[in-house]
């Protein structure tokens, strides 16, 4: 679940606090592309990176058991 958090902290940060102060020109957003990338980035971005870290994370514990 915190992965999908990540996912979509990350389009919401980088829509409404990165992007206005670059010299990006803003793009109007509408309903249905709010959704696809608050979903996009829950699933393609913040799972992936979850799972990593969970599959990191128990490998390293392996290994300090072992030692």
């Amino acid at each position: 679940m915190w992965g999908t958090t990540y996912g979509a902290a990350v389009f919401i940060v980088m829509n409404f606090v990165v992007l206005p102060h670059t010299a990006v020109v803003k793009s109007p957003l509408s309903l249905p592309l709010l959704l696809n990338g608050v979903l996009g980035h829950a699933l393609f971005v913040g799972l992936p990176i979850a799972l990593a870290a969970r599959r990191i994370t128990n490998q390293s514990s392996f290994s300090t058991q072992a030692a």
